[in-house]
């Protein structure tokens, strides 16, 4: 229906109740895996997350355990080639949803699965086409690195909600560092 995106207030409808479903499972310990656009759908004006087949409940000696479905390359975390799969892979795949709502497109497209997967694990994703205020917004959700992405899908809506206000997200991985203040130079007599 949106071939060039939607309009932002909608995809932040979406994002509303993807992080409400996201952060309700991942309260519980479990992790859904295979986060995309066919899994979504609306009822009753209500966000709806479907298709959790591929959802594990993770404990600490799990995450990185290897598993036989990595989900759907398109919005798949870097870290899953690792056999990694902690509530951050559901992070990653929000925001690659986002993005799609956001341009039309996924961020990362290529001629086949191999070259898609290399795409996720070395490309910085193309934030041109996203609106300049949601730039930092979608490079935090989309960071490479688990420990440096967005922690939570409610984090990812704040920061979204917080850029859209015009307010400068807080990104807790990289806070701001006080500018140095000019060391006062003695005045010559």
């Amino acid at each position: 229906n949106y071939p060039n995106g939607m309009p932002v207030d909608e995809v932040r409808s979406w994002l509303d109740g993807l992080a409400s479903g996201v952060d309700y499972l991942h309260d519980r310990g479990i992790v859904h895996r295979d986060l995309k656009p066919q899994n979504l759908y609306r009822e009753s004006g209500y966000v709806k997350i479907g298709d959790i087949g591929l959802s594990k409940i993770i404990t600490p000696s799990q995450r990185g355990a290897q598993t036989e479905s990595i989900g759907t390359i398109y919005y798949m975390a870097p870290e899953i080639s690792r056999g990694e799969y902690g509530p951050e892979i559901d992070v990653y795949s929000s925001a690659t949803i986002v993005y799609e709502l956001l341009t039309g497109h996924v961020p990362f497209e290529g001629e086949t699965p191999a070259e898609i997967i290399n795409r996720h694990l070395t490309d910085q994703p193309d934030l041109s086409p996203l609106p300049r205020n949601l730039r930092p917004v979608l490079d935090h959700a989309l960071a490479k690195d688990p420990a440096a992405r967005t922690q939570s899908l409610g984090a990812f809506l704040t920061e979204f909600d917080d850029a859209l206000a015009g307010r400068t997200p807080h990104s807790p991985i990289n806070p701001p560092q006080p500018t140095p203040q000019p060391t006062p130079q003695p005045t010559p007599e």
